[in-house]
């Protein structure tokens, strides 16, 4: 697996999971997006998981290729936006482990990133 390349996540839009811990890989993620700031933030439908290994963040490889409806959401100043995710479509099985979601966010002062951590125990 890849090293993850994720340095600092943005304090400006954080994201934030419904639920954190998971028995197995869950059908759906219900993602909260905070926006902090008063500017305004797009980001798309992509998304990608990564693994915590020996202290390390991985890039999870998808079990086949990944389509993405290209789209823009807006991310209002200081608003809030709720997206699901299906992890299932991304990867069938998750062995027990501790995983994060991980999007990129635009706007006027570029491009960031903001994750959302959750587990699985067997």
């Amino acid at each position: 697996m890849e090293q993850s390349t994720v340095g600092e996540l943005s304090s400006d839009v954080t994201m934030r999971l419904s639920q954190e811990e998971f028995r197995s890989v869950p059908s759906e993620l219900s993602l909260v997006i905070t926006n902090h700031t008063g500017e305004e933030y797009t980001y798309g439908s992509e998304y990608r998981l990564e693994v915590y290994l020996d202290d390390q963040w991985y890039i999870l490889p998808a079990e086949e290729e990944l389509y993405f409806t290209s789209i823009g959401v807006m991310l209002q100043p200081d608003g809030i936006n709720s997206e699901n995710i299906a992890p299932e479509e991304y990867r069938e099985h998750l062995p027990a482990g501790h995983y994060r979601v991980v999007k990129e966010f635009y706007g006027a002062g570029g491009e960031i990133t903001a994750a959302a951590e959750f587990s699985i125990s067997e």
